[in-house]
């Protein structure tokens, strides 16, 4: 890499007459960003070359008489199985769930953030045959969903 001729494009967005002009000074000014232009011909550059050199370090520049270094070792892969939890989750009781800090019980019209995005209470049970639920009713796409009640977030009424 010796990149030792004057860049003429900016290697973020491409504007002429990059300030500096040579790289390795345009490298030190601007610091760990991405050139995702060739600065010697204007080129657009590919998103997996982008990918494995993201500052240009491998861009071969005119009059450059040496090649680049290549990458060679394969990317890593994920080998391990993914784990897989079996437990199910531990359900409280209503005089438990009176002590956990947070734990409310949900008013009809309350606003709610669930999965499916943002809306009001429209229902819950409330530990029969330990199944704590909400149904929260969304403001897009009118859905109406049962959602564990971990899994929704209540917004507080404010008196």
């Amino acid at each position: 890499m010796k990149q030792q001729a004057l860049m003429r494009f900016d290697p973020r967005d491409c504007t002429v007459g990059p300030r500096p002009s040579d790289a390795n000074q345009w490298r030190k000014h601007h610091g760990q960003e991405a050139w995702f232009w060739n600065p010697w011909t204007g080129d657009v550059r590919e998103g997996i070359a982008v990918g494995r050199d993201p500052f240009g370090l491998d861009i071969v520049a005119p009059g450059d008489t040496e090649e680049p270094k290549r990458y060679t070792e394969e990317p890593k892969r994920y080998t391990e199985e993914p784990k897989r939890y079996t437990e199910e989750p531990k359900r409280y009781t209503e005089e438990e769930a009176s002590h956990i800090e947070g734990c409310e019980k949900p008013i009809i019209g309350q606003e709610a953030i669930c999965p499916d995005g943002i809306g009001r209470v429209a229902d819950f049970g409330d530990g029969v045959a330990n199944s704590h639920w909400i149904r929260v009713d969304t403001y897009l796409r009118n859905r109406g969903c049962h959602w564990d009640h971990t899994d929704v977030e209540l917004i507080p009424i404010h008196r």
